[in-house]
């Protein structure tokens, strides 16, 4: 089969940013957090506390692919929020911080990053619980943004971003076929089980797998807050064989602004996702101005990690479990998969 991807409105990208430079943010980040007397408490990424004693199935409201959730926070809601596993911590919106009043979180607001040239100021909150159906997930962190409709699709409003480091001490279904979360207590997935994976971290963030690329093994983050499937981030594939060579498409607005290039191209590499061989896919290529403006030395450092994405337009074809106590992600196929010849 010829993977199709949909048409992208736009792409969340944490990725995007740290490819290109993640080490030397990280200890810019510990210089600034000692110069300026900022207190050292880690953030709350995940719950304190998860109380769920059976399966809860909550429904989705996909749209372009992305899964978004309706959550109580603090008993108030529910505010949409769309599941993104590219995150690195749950954001709200600073309208939805106001309107809850939410505390300062011990971590406080005095993170300085680095964002296109810019030092800013991140301000972080505590929620005391978050209700998502049964489960009951208490005492965690947030991050606010500036986050409009318009973030995905000028039709598709949102509160935030959910990241999936929330359902750490449980486990954590997408069903893409019939549009729903599954949150259950957690019971370890056998990594010899089908269509399992071994997970891994990179710079403590992003939840990565190695996949079969024609003959090679390539690392993909697996991001549902993007609504592209393959996608490579600042390196050109020189590795594969186009069929189609990559075009430019768009324009998408990332961390670095609204001109981050998007090209689209079809390799003649299948991908392999466990048990489903996804035949000579179309693969987008992201560039972006900061890889642009590197030079040549820190190019080839970019382009050897080989950093890349995968999206909703290819989860869609799958039941995606995430065991994240033990690192590891499943990708059942669903039945359109199983009856199709992928």
């Amino acid at each position: 089969m010829k993977f199709n991807s949909v048409k992208a409105n736009t792409i969340t990208h944490r990725a995007a940013w740290f490819s290109t430079r993640p080490m030397i943010v990280l200890l810019v980040l510990a210089g600034l957090t000692q110069l300026c007397g900022c207190k050292t408490t880690f953030l709350q990424i995940t719950p304190k506390q998860a109380e769920l004693s059976q399966p809860t199935t909550v429904p989705l409201d996909m749209r372009s692919g992305l899964p978004i959730v309706s959550v109580l926070i603090n008993g108030q809601g529910p505010y949409r929020l769309l599941l993104d596993t590219g995150a690195e911590i749950t954001c709200l919106n600073r309208r939805v911080m106001r309107e809850l009043n939410l505390p300062p979180s011990d971590y406080k607001w005095q993170q300085f990053t680095t964002s296109s040239g810019k030092l800013n100021i991140k301000s972080y909150k505590h929620i005391q619980t978050m209700t998502i159906g049964n489960a009951q997930l208490k005492n965690l962190d947030a991050m606010e943004i500036g986050i409009t409709s318009d973030v995905i699709s000028q039709n598709i409003p949102i509160d935030g971003l959910l990241s999936v480091r929330v359902f750490y001490n449980l486990l954590m279904t997408i069903d893409y076929q019939d549009n729903q979360l599954t949150i259950a207590p957690y019971q370890s997935i056998p990594l010899n089980s089908p269509n399992t994976y071994k997970s891994y971290l990179k710079y403590s963030i992003h939840q990565i797998v190695d996949l079969k690329v024609g003959h090679q093994t390539m690392p993909f983050i697996i991001d549902s807050g993007s609504s592209m499937g393959f996608c490579f981030l600042n390196h050109p594939g020189n590795e594969v064989t186009w069929i189609r060579e990559p075009r430019l498409t768009h324009a998408v607005q990332t961390v670095y602004g609204k001109n981050s290039n998007v090209y689209k191209g079809q390799i003649r590499e299948n991908i392999q996702i466990g048990e489903t061989l996804i035949l000579s896919p179309a693969v987008y290529n992201i560039i972006s101005p900061d890889f642009i403006m590197a030079g040549p030395d820190q190019k080839k450092i970019i382009i050897k990690e080989r950093t890349s994405l995968l999206g909703a337009d290819v989860l869609k074809l799958f039941n995606v479990t995430f065991d994240q106590r033990a690192e590891h992600i499943r990708f059942k196929p669903n039945s359109a998969v199983e009856n199709q010849a992928y």
